[in-house]
């Protein structure tokens, strides 16, 4: 598919979910996820009919997310599913808490590999992170996850004051695994203000700080994740899509637990796709449409922000 302004859209992001059995600041609603109908949300025959019309139009790359995907009843059967009977590469992201149950029936079913979000590794800055002592539990995950042969990569968002004094330690943490660390840039939610303003750093500042050398000459230069060299070698990643806007290079599009196509993760155009499941070629002409009108890019700098918590989009 080729949007607007000619850019590629062959990646699409699937919430399974709103719900997560995690707490964490920056994501989800201080009063908790409200509780929304069974029919208000797709089932997962729903959801593989939105597949196969965005693998008709052009999708390679489909990656589960949450809110926390594993906490769906199904949901791994679901995957590992898609994985083996889809031609789209498929991807989970996951806060690796449930992973160590998985990543063998993921790795047998065909799943690419896992992204795990996982802020700190202090086990008390974990719990204030996330309101769970589930630390040993998402290690234990990723380890297994890297066992099987499954291609993982950390996230962690970064936070002032709380995990910016960690580079060193997830740079370390990850070579020592052969796997790729990367710092996300906290980024601003209109029911999250107060949370960004006290946990905002940019990239380059920690970059600075560290005397970290670009691993290659493209960093910052607008790709979605630059990595950088410690002296020692070790290796850590950031993506900066406040500081350092890359929308120019966005290829992809999300879609929220509640059956709405996002062109955009940072505007607050939704398509609601299910009033089409039921008419393959109206369901095709609704994601072509939303495509056609994706936004060129975020206006974060101008103080348009999601309405949406990130729990409800799916990262």
């Amino acid at each position: 598919m080729i949007d607007g302004v000619n850019r590629v859209i062959n990646y699409a992001r699937i919430s399974l979910t709103d719900l997560c059995n995690f707490r964490c600041v920056y994501c989800m609603p201080e009063r908790g996820v409200e509780k929304k109908l069974h029919c208000d949300m797709p089932t997962f025959e729903d959801i593989e009919k939105i597949i196969d019309a965005l693998i008709s139009l052009g999708v390679e790359k489909i990656r589960f997310t949450g809110g926390e995907p594993l906490v769906k009843k199904g949901s791994a059967r679901f995957i590992e599913y898609i994985a083996k009977n889809k031609s789209a590469d498929v991807y989970v992201t996951t806060n690796g808490y449930f992973l160590k149950e998985v990543a063998k029936g993921f790795k047998e079913a065909g799943v690419k590999g896992v992204n795990v979000s996982i802020d700190t590794l202090n086990s008390e800055k974990f719990r204030l992170i996330t309101g769970n002592d589930g630390l040993n539990a998402v290690v234990q995950g990723i380890d297994e996850a890297i066992n099987v042969g499954l291609d993982v990569k950390l996230n962690a968002v970064l936070l002032k004051g709380v995990n910016d004094c960690e580079v060193g330690d997830f740079a370390r943490f990850a070579t020592e695994r052969k796997i790729l660390a990367r710092y996300i840039e906290m980024m601003p939610f209109e029911n999250k203000s107060d949370a960004f303003s006290k946990y905002y750093i940019k990239s380059m500042d920690v970059i600075d700080r560290y005397g970290l050398t670009p691993k290659n000459e493209v960093a910052m230069k607008g790709h979605n994740c630059d990595y950088y060299l410690f002296e020692n070698g070790d290796v850590i990643g950031f993506i900066s899509p406040v500081s350092h806007k890359f929308c120019a290079y966005c290829n992809r599009v999300r879609i929220t637990a509640d059956g709405k196509l996002m062109p955009c993760l940072h505007r607050t155009d939704e398509y609601d796709l299910r009033p089409y499941l039921l008419d393959e070629v109206a369901l095709k002409g609704i994601i072509e449409k939303a495509i056609k009108n994706k936004p060129v890019g975020h206006l974060i700098e101008e103080g348009n922000l999601q309405s949406r918590n990130m729990n409800a989009i799916g990262g």
